[in-house]
């Protein structure tokens, strides 16, 4: 099987894999709502925000008895899930921005994302941004947090979405894992 990761990682490699894998959680939990909720209910569901569809499943978990064995993993799948939904929210909106810092004894310029409102305030205010090293790091949480839910709920589930033409389909983030770790560079 081929990988779907590129043999060299980089920015835009690192953040397009992020978000394909929070798209692929967004999936699970849109599939999940709709599994427990009426048909009737389906395009709402659909229409309704990432945060909306989490505290509809919250909701679920707290009242559904054939999930109370597994109450504590899902309450710490929730907590997971806001904060990479942070990290998702500075992907998509960030601006890769330079950091200059100058001293006395070293010279070190960095690549980091920063929100807009962010740019050209000290550091102190605003926190160090996301570095390349930070954001790879949160690449296996995601997919872990992925297939967490996806063992919760019963297994890797797998959705048709028909097109105009030709069927396709959308797997889970199982696909979005490698055997291989890619080499780096920012």
């Amino acid at each position: 099987m081929s990988s779907v990761l590129p043999i060299h990682i980089n920015w835009p490699s690192a953040i397009g894999n992020y978000l394909l894998n929070f798209s692929m959680l967004d999936l699970s939990v849109l599939n999940f709502v709709k599994r427990r909720s009426p048909a009737e209910e389906t395009a709402k569901l659909e229409r309704m925000h990432f945060q909306d569809r989490v505290k509809r499943m919250r909701q679920m978990v707290e009242q559904a008895p054939d999930l109370q064995p597994q109450h504590a993993q899902f309450q710490i799948l929730f907590e997971q899930i806001e904060s990479l939904r942070d990290l998702r929210n500075l992907l998509a909106h960030g601006v890769l921005s330079v950091d200059f810092n100058i001293s006395e004894r070293e010279k070190e310029v960095r690549l980091c994302l920063r929100l807009p409102r962010d740019i050209g305030k000290p550091e102190s205010d605003v926190g160090p941004g996301l570095s390349f090293e930070d954001l790879l790091s949160q690449l296996q949480p995601l997919a872990d947090l992925n297939g967490e839910l996806q063992q919760l709920e019963g297994g890797c589930e797998v959705t048709e979405l028909s097109g105009p033409t030709t069927p396709q389909i959308a797997v889970t983030s199982y696909l979005y894992r490698t055997a291989h770790e890619p080499t780096t560079d920012s």
